[in-house]
């Protein structure tokens, strides 16, 4: 019962197939699309860049002034700058790129196991399902998984191509999806009129329809293969163009730095140019200026002075004449000289504007326009170098994310695999234990009864799966999500004595305790078979065709050995038999033994069922046609035939175990001795010559060493692959394998 409960349990508990209806294809494309769009899978990349909560890129911005004439030197520190921060923080930010992705991996890893889990402990289908649900997110073609054109299906693989084309934008890279997504569309097509021709055929038949539905599926075949064909093509393209893509932006970076450096160099010279000639003209400025401001006014003056010096020395008169003029006309004079001023003035005003003046104002925009220009080039070539440092940051950044993508469609794939393979593995315990089931029947002779059997023992557990539900082994013991994670031999050692435990109490059972069970045995059943183990106890007085009851030297007595709880019991229901009834206390309380002789006779008794077990026992081998229905009518436990018995099982384990060796002549050998061909011969010598005494208890002394389980494993093998065993063996080896069962 408890490799029936075992396998039951195996079976409606872990084995149980997932459907494969389009309703439970689309669902599980769903989950898959829901496994990648969920915030779990998503903040798992979102903290690929992120170190602590905050983001691991920092912008290139070194602490450089340039001064004026130093554009060459500037671009050199700024150069040496770059190469620092390349070396230093670029290579550190790396590393914490580094170790970010394998956190996300360990992420992705245990989200993706909570995932496999889930979907285990769901349903008793989940391991399946779970498997179903890997397939699909590894799936290269998802989209041939798609029944309607513009849907959008979503997996791992879906998600890598995603992570491939993320700097697409930035790269300028196109890729031209036209041909696959022409394909694609002719698939999702013929399969729509494939389900509709279908539907026409389910409900009548024609020929017509037939042909075009074999002609539809051979067009969606070549079609699908067109389509595999044609995306693996596309995506080997799609890398090449961006492996160019990669090469020209590095090749553009690095000459858009070579360029802001040259702009910068070209304007400093302008700048300083300009500059030039602004100190020119300001330099001419100063110099109009004391010429025409300073120079000619004081030659003026002075000469007007010399002349009136000159007039004073040589006529006091006219000069006197002229300054009474002066003094009479003093405002005229005053009038005029301002006017004089004034319009000398505006002269070298309008020469000075003309002439200086708008060189000076033009120079001096040119200067500030170099000068802007000059601060743009500076912050254009920071930002060119910070540009391409980040390109390398960011290529490298998506090469892990492609990595960490990677990485999980192999883990899923890796997991795939375990749970195919741990459904293989229970689907082999199932196996061994259906055969274990079968092989487990009750035995029974003539002589020989068995209390329960097997129809007893599957109406009680028919009885007792309504008060055990087979879902207790996976709530308490092993879940469907921890059955993938642990070996096959783990899962069986905890499957097997949860069974046996849940019969524990049945195996401690006496005889007189099984037939008061009434959920075992009903009462009158019981006693039925009580009876039939008297009525048969007696055949053993038939042997000889005497009436016992008219001579009164040949009464009858029975004898009843019986563990001690039973005893009573038994000797109540045993001496409405017979008045001389004796109950001895036999040590398995499990067995119940009679045996009726007759007083007179016992000598004579005993040789004639000797006389017939010989017979019996050589007349084994020589059937032609074994009838198994037949009973084994004379007891093992009579007579000599015993050792000879235990001496061919322990030479047959000798043979399963390897022990014995048969060279190419046939002889059997143990330790260098030949025992010679003929196995009953080695048996008979084992069981009564001296001589082979000390090598029969070597032979045990061997045996005793292997474990139950691999005696077992290894008596299998020999019944399956021993067709030279005769009869007599076939029957000695199935003894064997039901003595060593682990069940038993």
């Amino acid at each position: 019962m408890s490799a029936a409960l075992a396998a039951d349990i195996v079976m409606e508990q872990f084995l149980p197939k997932a459907e494969f209806t389009p309703e439970a294809i689309r669902k599980c494309l769903l989950d898959a699309k829901g496994f990648v769009l969920s915030e779990d899978f998503s903040n798992a990349f979102l903290g690929l860049e992120r170190d602590n909560g905050k983001p691991v890129w920092q912008d290139f911005n070194p602490r450089l002034e340039m001064r004026a004439g130093q554009a060459l030197e500037y671009g050199m520190e700024l150069q040496r700058a770059y190469r620092q921060f390349e070396n230093k923080e670029l290579l550190s930010y790396k590393r914490t790129l580094e170790n970010c992705c394998k956190q996300l991996q360990a992420t992705l890893t245990a989200f993706l196991d909570r995932t496999i889990n889930r979907y285990a402990d769901a349903t008793p289908r989940g391991l399946h399902e779970a498997a179903r649900l890997l397939n699909i997110l590894t799936f290269l073609y998802l989209e041939l998984q798609t029944d309607a054109i513009g849907d959008q299906s979503q997996n791992l693989v879906t998600e890598l191509r995603a992570a491939e084309a993320f700097l697409d934008s930035r790269l300028q890279v196109t890729i031209d999806q036209e041909a696959t997504q022409k394909l694609l569309n002719q698939v999702v097509s013929f399969k729509l009129r494939q389900q509709q021709l279908q539907d026409i055929l389910a409900e009548r038949k024609s020929e017509e329809q037939l042909q075009e539905l074999q002609t539809t599926q051979k067009q969606l075949e070549t079609a699908i293969a067109e389509y595999r064909q044609a995306l693996n093509a596309e995506i080997e393209q799609a890398r090449q163009i961006r492996f160019m893509a990669i090469a020209y932006a590095r090749e553009q970076a690095a000459a858009a730095i070579v360029s802001s450096q040259n702009h910068l160099t070209l304007t400093e010279n302008q700048l300083e140019t300009a500059t030039d000639q602004l100190s020119e003209l300001l330099a001419e400025e100063n110099k109009f200026r004391s010429q025409y401001l300073v120079i000619y006014p004081i030659f003026l003056a002075t000469a007007l002075l010399g002349l009136l010096i000159l007039t004073g020395i040589f006529s006091q008169s006219a000069l006197w004449l002229l300054l009474q003029n002066f003094w009479a006309n003093l405002v005229t004079y005053l009038l005029w000289t301002a006017v004089t001023i004034l319009t000398y003035l505006g002269i070298v005003w309008l020469k000075y504007s003309t002439n200086i003046r708008d060189r000076i104002q033009k120079a001096q925009k040119q200067i500030q326009r170099l000068e802007s220009t000059v601060k743009a080039t500076i912050v254009e070539l920071r930002r060119n170098y910070n540009e391409q440092l980040k390109l390398e940051y960011d290529l490298y950044a998506q090469n892990l994310r492609v990595e960490a993508l990677n990485s999980l469609i192999k883990t899923a794939k890796q997991r795939a695999e375990t749970l195919r393979q741990t459904l293989t593995d229970l689907s082999e315990i199932y196996n061994d234990l259906v055969t274990q089931r079968d092989q487990a029947t009750t035995k029974f002779s003539e002589i020989r009864l068995t209390v329960l059997t097997d129809a007893d023992i599957d109406a009680y557990y028919q009885s007792f799966l309504t008060t055990l539900t087979i879902e207790t082994f996976t709530q308490e013991q092993i879940s469907r999500s921890q059955s993938w994670k642990i070996p096959a031999e783990a899962f069986k050692n905890q499957l097997i004595p949860f069974t046996r435990q849940q019969f524990e109490q049945l195996s401690n059972l006496s005889i007189g305790e099984v037939l008061k069970q009434s959920d075992l045995i009903a009462v009158n059943t019981a006693n039925l078979r009580l009876n039939q183990l008297y009525n048969n106890a007696n055949l053993l007085l038939r042997i000889q065709d005497i009436d016992t009851n008219l001579n009164p030297t040949s009464q009858r007595e029975i004898t009843l050995w019986v563990g001690e709880k039973d005893k009573e019991q038994m000797f109540a229901f045993y001496s409405r038999f017979s008045r001389t009834l004796t109950a001895l206390v036999a040590e398995d309380e499990q067995r119940l033994s009679i045996l009726t002789r007759s007083l007179g006779f016992p000598a004579y008794f005993l040789s004639q069922i000797e006389f017939y077990r010989d017979c019996y026992e050589r007349t084994q081998s020589e059937q032609i046609v074994p009838d198994e229905n037949i009973p084994d009518l004379i007891p093992e436990e009579i007579g000599s035939g015993r050792e000879l018995k235990l001496a061919y099982q322990t030479l047959l384990l000798a043979i399963a175990l390897g022990l014995l060796s048969q060279h190419s002549q046939g002889d059997y050998q143990f330790n260098g001795r030949s025992l010679g061909k003929d196995r009953e011969q080695i048996t008979l010598a084992l069981a009564t010559e001296f001589t082979f005494q000390e090598l029969y208890g070597d032979l045990e002394e061997r045996i005793e060493t292997f474990e139950r389980d691999f005696v077992y494993h290894k008596l299998q093998e020999l019944g399956t692959s021993a067709s030279y065993l005769n009869h007599y063996e076939g029957k000695l080896l199935d003894h064997l394998l039901s003595e060593y069962n682990p069940l038993n």
